[in-house]
């Protein structure tokens, strides 16, 4: 990149540097620069433990600092190499050091050659503790850039020797009544607080303005969860008002939000084992026994508060490549919301590139962050490659309108830490990217995501990926999300999901999807993809109200996949099914459904609602009806083709009792309200399902294959060869 005149500003709100551009003589220094290009100059090196920013850097011997003094030489000497060695620290009471500038196209960020440690770029303060006592106090005052990333609410962990510390709370509440009551739950109004339940709130407790100033209100909506300050408590009738408006009205989504919430950072909570909180300006900290062992036996300790929200932004039109690089300890700032924008999207990104073609991030780490790790925008060719992300607050590795990019061969354990919203490893308005190779587990909610409307992402594609042990069914969890979730609505260019497993993925109460094609999507392409144990549905297709799926996009394909219906991981939470649908189908426009494995366990049929292979809701009930939109379920599948299937109940081999398969097809019912009441035979007699299997164990063994020769016959092509493919090819 070449740039002309440069004015390097902080933001002080934002936590990020910003470069500003033009004083009248850019054609003058840009051609000063462009004379240097003919004579590069050797590598700049910086140290932050040996280096001195009076040197030039041009050596080992001569390293610099500070990072940022790397890139004034780098400007200088016209170098396209920078050389990192040791702890490089972005905020220093608020003040950054690693703003990396407009530098020359083709940077190359790196760790010195022949080091085998990354340096590490952190946006944290460490924090020296005085432990003689049972709770540890910081030993000297904290930095006023510390104080106020403690008070933000986008925070709640420090970092002990690299393990995430949580900020004191309650225990689990259930507020007990909208603030408008009744039919006008949904109002503005109820967004900005609720009625708590008697004995939520001691009589004790402090609630003066400067008492309540501390506190911070986590509030589950569905797939989302806030953080409130408090504006006022009346606790005459049990109401309490915040300083900023939730994303849903507190009475929208009650059947998956359950009322749940907790209040963080009360003076009068205890410092528990393993929490933390602040006195004046201060940091108190209770060790855990292992802890406190460690550190009386002379073993070292490390206390990092999370302070700088992007650690390091990149920006301008030429291409960069970043290595072996490491990263730790950001922050997120809320900027005045209650931190609930759908899929964590208000949470920064530790690195950020911007407007920047053809970069390249590969063998970086990211670690115990409350922020997002990584996002590209305005990137194209972006390449994000061998990364390994893990405990982060919010989000992973997130491609926004980056055409042609790539992000794969990584490994992602632990995100949603703060923020349960967020998404692993995304692709959004970037057509002709791709998302491969990546192994996602322990999350909250969606490990792979993306699409975009009016084929914003035509021709991407999600393949050779594993989502495993993602979402929580416990009290922390939220719901409506999946193992792989994406929309494309009102497109018709395709998007392709192929070759990806997608297995044990849980959810609060409701949703867990396996594959989640949500928002009326249309123009996908499903191949391959073994997805089980989930607690929702392993396919679902869904339409949202008054979103009318686009009548002329081209047949969704679904083929050659496994779909498990059972078992789910139930959790003590989750909605009970008033009926077991396979594969959740509420989309109308044509389909093709060819080649499938479902398989489920829908139990001894007893009476009551029949369990069902497909389960949905008609077009009408959701859209204005038409001649082909209409309140009859099984004309949601006017148009498709289904046909050579492999349909097998679990529940006739494992009962030890010769059951007829209970579970039943779309149509035939005698009320209204049932969807599916058709048998096979008379789903077949409808033209559907031509050559298709029922009852046939397709004998999958334990490396995805099916092997049953009948189920071949119909031209069902084993898993097992692609699926060796996914995830990445190394180990961290």
């Amino acid at each position: 990149m070449i740039c002309s005149s440069l004015q390097f500003l902080y933001h002080r709100r934002w936590g990020v540097g910003i470069a500003m551009m033009g004083d009248g003589k850019a054609a003058t220094r840009t051609t000063a620069l462009a004379a240097l290009l003919a004579t590069a100059a050797a590598d700049i090196y910086a140290s932050a433990q040996y280096g001195s920013d009076a040197h030039d850097g041009t050596s080992p011997a001569t390293a610099v600092k500070t990072f940022k003094q790397a890139t004034v030489q780098a400007l200088k000497l016209n170098d396209t190499s920078l050389r990192l060695k040791g702890r490089f620290f972005a905020a220093e009471d608020g003040r950054y050091n690693l703003w990396p500038g407009q530098v020359p196209e083709g940077l190359a960020i790196d760790k010195w050659e022949n080091e085998t440690e990354k340096p590490l770029l952190t946006g944290g303060v460490q924090v020296v503790m005085n432990t003689s006592a049972g709770v540890w106090v910081s030993a000297a005052p904290l930095a006023s850039a510390a104080l106020a990333a403690l008070n933000n609410s986008g925070n709640g962990a420090i970092f002990v020797n690299g393990a995430r510390r949580e900020l004191v709370r309650t225990a689990m509440l259930r507020w007990n009544a909208t603030l408008v009551p009744g039919s006008q739950k949904r109002l503005p109004q109820n967004k900005r607080g609720f009625v708590y339940s008697e004995g939520d709130i001691p009589a004790s407790w402090d609630i003066s303005p400067a008492a309540l100033s501390r506190w911070r209100v986590a509030a589950f909506h569905s797939w989302v969860k806030g953080y409130h300050r408090v504006a006022s408590l009346h606790p005459e009738n049990r109401t309490i008002f915040f300083s900023e408006d939730a994303l849903f009205s507190y009475g929208d989504f009650t059947y998956c939000s359950d009322r749940r919430y907790y209040i963080e950072a009360a003076a009068e909570l205890p410092v528990t084992a393993g929490t933390f909180t602040w006195k004046g300006n201060q940091l108190l900290y209770s060790p855990t026994p292992a802890e406190a062992a460690h550190v009386a036996s002379g073993g070292a300790l490390e206390v990092f508060v999370p302070v700088a929200t992007t650690v390091m932004f990149i920006g301008g039109p030429g291409r960069v490549a970043l290595r072996n690089l490491a990263f730790a300890h950001s922050a997120v700032d809320c900027m005045g919301t209650a931190c609930d924008a759908d899929g964590a999207s208000m949470a920064q990104a530790t690195l950020q590139l911007q407007g920047v073609a053809n970069a390249t991030v590969a063998n970086c780490t990211f670690s115990h962050l409350e922020g997002t790790a990584l996002t590209a925008i305005n990137a194209p060719g972006a390449r994000l490659t061998n990364l390994v992300v893990k405990d982060v607050g919010a989000g992973a590795v997130l491609l926004q309108k980056s055409a042609h990019a790539v992000a794969t061969n990584s490994w992602v354990a632990g995100y949603g830490r703060r923020h349960p919203a967020a998404f692993g490893v995304s692709q959004t308005l970037s057509p002709y990217s791709e998302v491969s190779h990546n192994d996602i587990t322990d999350g909250f909610s969606n490990g792979l995501g993306g699409g975009a409307a009016n084929d914003g992402s035509a021709y991407s594609t999600w393949k050779y990926n594993i989502v495993h042990g993602t979402g929580k069914g416990d009290e922390m969890a939220i719901c409506d999300y999946g193992g792989l979730h994406i929309s494309t609505m009102n497109s018709s260019k395709p998007v392709h999901i192929m070759y990806n497993v997608l297995r044990d993925v849980a959810a609060y109460k409701n949703g867990g999807e396996g594959i989640y094609l949500d928002v009326s999507s249309t123009a996908v392409h499903v191949e391959g993809n073994f997805v089980a144990n989930v607690t929702g549905a392993p396919l679902h297709w869904n339409v949202n109200p008054m979103v009318p799926q686009l009548a002329t996009a081209p047949r969704m394909n679904f083929t050659n996949n496994v779909f498990i219906a059972s078992p789910r991981p139930e959790s003590a939470y989750y909605l009970p099914k008033d009926k077991k649908g396979a594969v959740a189908w509420s989309g109308y426009t044509d389909a093709s459904f060819t080649r499938n494995v479902v398989i489920t366990d829908a139990g001894a049929y007893t009476g009551g609602l029949q369990p069902s292979w497909f389960e949905g809701i008609p077009c009408a009930k959701e859209e204005v009806p038409t001649a082909t939109c209409t309140s009859v379920f099984l004309d949601n599948f006017k148009g498709d083709w289904f046909a050579d299937n492999v349909y097998f109940n679990t529940t006739n081999t494992t009962s030890g009792a010769a059951l007829p398969p209970s579970a039943t097809f779309p149509g035939g019912c005698a009320h209204p309200w049932l969807e599916s009441c058709n048998s096979f035979a008379a789903w077949q007699g409808l033209g559907y399902d031509k050559g298709s299997l029922m009852g046939v164990d397709p004998m999958l063994d334990a490396g995805y294959n099916v092997k049953n020769p009948a189920a071949l016959a119909l031209g069902i092509v084993p898993l097992g060869a692609e699926l060796k493919k996914v995830g990445p090819n190394w180990t961290p």
